[in-house]
């Protein structure tokens, strides 16, 4: 269960630390925020060496479905989901982009059924479980996509789990994912982004969902495991 990927977690995180102080974490357990919070509290690496997989791969995903929608390239579409990488995920739509052009300026952007596509994002998931039993080739695909921009020093923006500290209209003490850019140092730099009213609205519930859990959770095992 979770308690035990916690304690899991928290001890390999101690170990990474004591004997390889200079690396950074990459956290892919699944709840992906809270184990990264978990990761960097017990390691007692600076943030920017502690992330998560993170909505990477929702993101992924989310613009494999633009891009049949539309019937354009993939590589055309500019989007990403933010927040909780589970039932708080947030579809910037209204920063979305398409061959360059504001998916606000689309006919398509006022009705454009944002809950109906997060659910295809959550669902893509779970429909290659139910065909093959598991999902380790997309996870296995954005760890690598990570990796690669970490070791190649690639500068690459990639929406990952990280600690924030007020970078995102002043949410802090939390680890969510957020758009960041990422090279050989790990996070460099946490890229804010500009939300509508909804879009900020659905980001302050993922957030306080988080931390409510994250919380519980640490008192659930503080006793055991030490954060200091």
């Amino acid at each position: 269960g979770t308690a035990r990927s916690i304690r899991v977690v928290a001890k390999y995180a101690k170990l990474v630390a004591k004997y390889a102080p200079e690396s950074i974490i990459l956290v892919i357990t699944n709840p992906v925020d809270v184990m990264t919070y978990i990761a960097h509290k017990a390691s007692g690496f600076p943030r920017n060496r502690v992330i998560g997989l993170g909505n990477h791969l929702d993101s992924l995903r989310l613009k494999n479905i633009f891009a049949k929608k539309f019937n354009i390239h993939v590589s055309e579409i500019h989007t990403r989901i933010i927040g909780e990488h589970g039932n708080h995920m947030v579809l910037l739509l209204s920063s979305t982009s398409i061959g360059g052009i504001m998916f606000k300026d689309f006919s398509q952007y006022q009705s454009f059924d944002v809950d109906g596509i997060i659910e295809k994002v959550k669902n893509a998931g779970s429909y290659v479980i139910n065909k093959k039993g598991a999902t380790e080739y997309g996870p296995a695909y954005a760890v690598s996509n990570i990796v690669k921009t970490i070791l190649n020093d690639e500068k690459r923006i990639l929406t990952l789990t990280t600690y924030l500290d007020g970078e995102i209209y002043g949410t802090s003490d939390v680890c969510l994912g957020v758009p960041v850019k990422l090279g050989k140092n790990g996070v460099e730099r946490i890229i804010k982004v500009n939300m509508s009213d909804d879009e900020l609205k659905s980001f302050r519930l993922a957030a306080d969902y988080v931390k409510t859990s994250t919380d519980e959770i640490i008192t659930m095992i503080k006793e055991e495991i030490d954060f200091n």
